[in-house]
């Protein structure tokens, strides 16, 4: 009888150690794919700051770094500009503030 009792307990005890280790496997994976996924979603992409202010297509137009399509064009016509302000604008400016593209397009509009 003692020995039925012995064999039960190191039966259940290693029925409750299995049951752990697979579920531990199962949880493990599934806890690696929540953490990545975070870590993905909290990932930001940053751009340069400032504007890049160049002369196409016979506009004055507005980019920010790196983009190809104008952010902006201002309808100041190219011929009213004068030859300085032109050959500056065909090499293109930078422009590194919010404020002093404002102040930029001030100037060219008025």
């Amino acid at each position: 009888m003692q020995s039925k009792k012995v064999a039960f307990w190191i039966f259940l005890t290693s029925i409750v150690i299995s049951f752990v280790i697979i579920a531990g496997s199962l949880i493990l994976p599934i806890k690696r794919q929540k953490s990545s996924a975070q870590e993905f979603t909290t990932t930001t992409i940053t751009t340069e700051p400032g504007y890049f202010v160049q002369i196409q297509e016979n506009s004055i137009c507005i980019f920010r770094p790196g983009c190809t399509v104008p952010l902006q064009k201002l309808d100041t016509p190219v011929n009213t500009l004068t030859e300085y302000d032109r050959n500056h604008l065909e090499n293109g400016i930078t422009i590194d503030s919010d404020e002093a593209l404002r102040d930029f397009i001030e100037d060219y509009i008025s």
